[in-house]
This record gives C-alpha cells, structure tokens and sequence, in this order.
C-alpha cells in the first residue's frame, strides 16, 4: 500500500474556516467493496523508546501487528530528534507495516518535531493538527483524520489525541479546545482515541460521556488498566465515538488480550513502550 506522511497545518483557530472543505471528497477517491468491520487502536509509543532504554521500532511495530489494526491514533511521536537519533519513528512503523501514515506537531524538539500520528490501511485523503496550548508547560495537539473507506458513502473521521497529564483543569480545557476546533458534520463517524491521562470516573471523562460521546469499551473494560505497561494500574487511554454511533461493537481488547495465547506477549507488551495498546473492532455490514 502506498504511503503517506503528512506534516499538518496547526492552530485550532486557523482551522476553523477549513471545515466546509475537510476531508469531504474523501468517499469519492477510493473504490471497493465494504469491509466487513473496522478495527480502530489507540497506542502511546513513548517516543519509540523501550523500556529497557533501547529504540527498537521494531518491536512497537509488532505489538500493533498483534492487535490487526486497520487505523491506528498513536500519541508521543517522535519526528528526527535528537533522543529518537533522527528517526521519523511514526514514517518508520508505516513502513514496516505497509500502512499509511500522518502526522501533527505539537512541538518543535531537539532539533526535530514531537506530536501524535495515525496510521491507516486505507487512503488518508486529508489531514489537519488543532494545538492545544499547553499554558506554560509542554503544548500538546489533536491530529484530525479523514480517511477514505471502501463502500463507505461519507468518509471516517479518526482524531489521535493526547493532552496534559499534569493537571486537570489544563486537560479540561484542552478537551474543549479540541472539541470546538474539529469538525462535526459529513462523516461516517467520528472517533477520538488516544491518551486523555484520566480516570474514567474523573470529571472530565464523566463530562464528555454525558455530553454527546460514547466509550466503546464496554462495561467488562470500563476500568481496565492501560498504563504502566509493566505493572498496570490506571486507565488513561480511551477509544471514544460521537454520539450516535452508527456501528456495533464486536471486540475489545486490551494489552495481552490481543493475543491470548501467546505467553511471550506480555513481556513484549511491557518492553515495548510504557502504555499498552488497545483495541476496538466494529461491524460496518
């Protein structure tokens, strides 16, 4: 599959006035029949660092091989800094994983760009990044995705997320931030995945699911851990839908779920960043 990689325009103000335009001729651009279901991950790679200091792409790129992801909203994305040694790590695991690829700055870092990134075994037909201010600390970004899908009239919007950890009324308003500058009409659906680096009975994740979005975890995952890797303890990491969502949800998985019958998985999980993946499929038929 070709591959794409995308540096996105920034500033939730300045993208306002493109959302007539965004990704709308998405659905014209790619042919094909229906896929059956649409398996979405949201995954925090730690900057391609594992956790024994090394930075070996390849293990994160199989850890997202395990979970059969066809999109994928990865947070913490290094792009040619110094501490990654210059990788473009996301452009790196698109090409191990013959996957498209985008990305959005949220930073400008050790002489190379820090944000978030998606991947996609379909065609990504526009991008756009919303900055999300950071009010003295580091700024963080949401990356905005349409993504054309066979069969589907309208195209996907997927949103690879990740705000402050630091504090919450910071994270408050940055959700809003990001919910005001994406666009909200003409799509299939929309999902908002990544790290929210909440709790889901916190104020802010109770917030959002009565205002209109949907966990897609269901109740037997409503507080399964997904940070820290090697000892998980917190779920921070969320797959969330707007309201309606028009799919049923056939599969969740967490972490080793993805792989249940690979004792090695775990260590592997634990290895290869210090967030575990997650994992959501839905019927489109």
């Amino acid at each position: 599959m070709k591959r794409r990689s995308f540096l996105t325009r920034s500033t939730a103000a300045a993208t306002v006035a493109l959302v007539p335009a965004f990704g709308r001729q998405a659905a014209a651009e790619v042919g094909g029949s229906l896929p059956t279901s649409l398996r979405v991950m949201a995954y925090n790679i730690y900057a391609g660092r594992n956790q024994d200091g090394s930075h070996n792409l390849r293990r994160i790129a199989d850890v997202i091989k395990a979970g059969r992801p066809d999109l994928v909203a990865l947070q913490e994305v290094d792009a040619k800094t110094q501490r990654s040694h210059g990788k473009d790590i996301g452009a790196e695991i698109a090409e191990m994983l013959e996957m498209e690829y985008a990305f959005g700055r949220a930073i400008d870092l050790q002489g190379g760009q820090y944000g978030n990134g998606v991947l996609s075994r379909f065609p990504i037909a526009d991008s756009r990044t919303h900055a999300l201010d950071g009010e003295g600390g580091e700024d963080r970004c949401g990356l905005e995705c349409a993504i054309s899908i066979p069969g589907l009239e309208r195209p996907f919007n997927l949103v690879s997320i990740h705000i402050d950890h630091r504090d919450a009324g910071l994270r408050a308003r940055q959700l809003a931030t990001l919910r005001r500058a994406i666009s909200t009409e003409g799509w299939a659906a929309q999902v908002v995945a990544g790290d929210y680096n909440d709790a889901p009975d916190s104020e802010l994740m109770r917030g959002l699911l009565a205002d209109g979005w949907s966990d897609l975890a269901p109740a037997s995952h409503a507080n399964t851990p997904t940070h820290s890797s090697d000892n998980p303890r917190r779920r921070i990491d969320y797959i969330i839908a707007r309201d309606p969502f028009p799919y049923r949800v056939t599969d969740f998985a967490v972490g080793a779920e993805m792989l249940p019958d690979d004792e090695e998985f775990p260590a592997k999980l634990a290895l290869a960043s210090d967030h575990l993946p997650l994992v959501a499929e839905f019927s489109l038929a």
